[in-house]
């Protein structure tokens, strides 16, 4: 994703970058080659490494609510958004780059029941919820959008109908469909499922 702007609150762009012409890879001035997030919310450029940590460094109650335990939840869908759907879809995905001889169906397999596990526990909150956390756009949901939009190429959304709805709420909402817009043309990169 190139960046992610809400309206009032500012730009989170992630400067990843896949393979080039110039056969460059995730790059930027803190990463040392690794890929990083850069935040401007009228601050100077930070990294970050954490959506989470960007919008605590920014201090912004609109996506990280200023009440304690609604900030706790947010930080916890977070830490659920990133270690059960990023990491198992990543899983998936990066195993169909692999030569023949290499694939880890076992681990593959694995991931894809991890994400059903976790779209099933999803699937049952969001039932009663428009975002993440409730009623309100946080920080979560930006936490949400990238490996939601991913996992459903790593594993399909058929059975789990409000998980798939707050999908479509988060590629609908206008600074994440503009993110994905600015993405197309690099969407062809992100092996598919073999037909």
């Amino acid at each position: 994703m190139k960046s992610w702007a809400e309206p009032g609150i500012g730009a989170v762009a992630w400067p990843v970058t896949g393979p080039g012409a110039d056969g460059g890879g995730c790059e930027g001035p803190a990463a040392g080659g690794a890929s990083v997030g850069y935040v401007g919310f009228g601050l100077d450029v930070q990294a970050a490494s954490e959506t989470v940590a960007v919008a605590t460094r920014a201090r912004r109650t609109a996506l990280l609510p200023a009440d304690p335990q609604a900030a706790l939840e947010v930080r916890e869908r977070d830490r659920f958004f990133d270690l059960y759907l990023h990491v198992p879809t990543q899983k998936v995905i990066t195993d169909r780059m692999r030569p023949a001889d290499g694939h880890d169906e076992i681990g593959v397999a694995q991931a894809r029941a991890q994400l059903r596990t976790a779209y099933a526990l999803l699937e049952r909150e969001m039932g009663g919820r428009t975002w993440a956390t409730g009623d309100d756009f946080t920080m979560a949901d930006c936490a949400a959008a990238p490996p939601l939009f991913y996992s459903a190429w790593a594993e399909p959304l058929d059975d789990f109908p409000h998980v798939a709805a707050y999908r479509q709420r988060l590629m609908e909402r206008p600074s994440f469909a503009r993110a994905l817009r600015e993405a197309e043309p690099y969407l062809h990169l992100v092996p598919k499922a073999p037909a």
